[in-house]
């Protein structure tokens, strides 16, 4: 059935299930059905002796994943890795650079867009922790991933745990994204959980729509070389220093989903830099499945 007349069959069985008084057990990957919030959803699976577990997904776990941009029916796609990503513009490209890897793959991309969801993500995070089996990497540009990606080598070099949440916590003027990846990182520590963070990984250039051609988005342009530099002569008066932002506004640059894809289209190959995160997050997917 359509995704429509299931969601009609999830509010048809709701009702006879209130005039009957009687309980309606369905058993279904429907996702229009299990992210149904006016009925109960359960999450059956096997324990590793083998016996079956059946528990209960609280609604208000189910309302807060929705908001984070993870239903709960997706818990049935059995990711195997969680590749927690920046912004949109990231999970566009890579996403359409590796569709047929990160489907093979099981590799689920979850993007932390604007500051409203980063705060939402930073708040909610054992959610993820909580409802997924899947170990996270974190990405971050190369500048921003520094400090996240020591602290993550001392964790997993056997560093005293309280010491590295100190050396989080400490972290001067971070920005929102840093701050939603302390929070995640510290949670982690916290919660006794870590080990669910696989690793952090860090690209070169300052940001990803940087790996595309220059003049495909930013009309009339040169290099984002000269790009950066200019918007860091001008930075001191200007008002919003969101480098992006001052490209659309002062260069009528377009990094709109369309014109990412075509300025995509335009690279013989995609820069070593993606292949290298992928191709990690796949050997994590492999050994989980070994």
């Amino acid at each position: 059935l359509m995704a429509g007349l299931q969601r009609r069959v999830s509010k048809g069985l709701a009702d006879v299930s209130e005039e009957l008084g009687m309980p309606i057990l369905v058993a279904s990957h429907s996702s229009a059905l299990i992210d149904d919030l006016s009925v109960h959803t359960h999450r059956c699976s096997r324990r590793s002796d083998g016996s079956v577990c059946i528990e209960e997904v609280p609604t208000s776990d189910r309302d807060q994943l929705k908001k984070l941009g993870v239903p709960i029916s997706e818990q049935l796609a059995l990711y195997k890795v969680i590749l927690l990503v920046e912004g949109l513009h990231e999970e566009v490209l890579l996403g359409e650079a590796f569709a047929n890897e990160l489907a093979e793959h099981r590799i689920r991309v979850v993007p932390m867009r604007g500051t409203r969801q980063m705060r939402l993500m930073a708040a909610e995070v054992d959610l993820l922790y909580q409802h997924f089996d899947a170990p996270f990497v974190l990405l971050l540009d190369n500048t921003r991933s520094g400090p996240f990606r020591r602290a993550f080598e001392e964790i997993r070099s056997g560093q005293d745990l309280a010491e590295v949440r100190r050396t989080l916590a400490q972290l001067d003027s971070p920005t929102d994204e840093e701050q939603v990846l302390r929070s995640i990182l510290i949670k982690a520590i916290d919660s006794g959980r870590i080990d669910r963070i696989a690793g952090v990984c860090g690209f070169s250039k300052t940001d990803i729509v940087e790996y595309l051609p220059c003049d495909h988005l930013v009309p009339g342009s040169e290099s984002w070389a000269q790009l950066r530099q200019e918007h860091q002569d001008e930075v001191r008066s200007l008002k919003n220093r969101d480098f992006k932002r001052w490209l659309a506004n002062s260069k009528d640059a377009d990094f709109g989903t369309e014109s990412l894809l075509n300025a995509l289209d335009e690279l013989n190959t995609v820069h070593d830099d993606w292949v290298e995160l992928i191709n990690y997050c796949i050997d994590i997917a492999q050994s989980r499945a070994g």
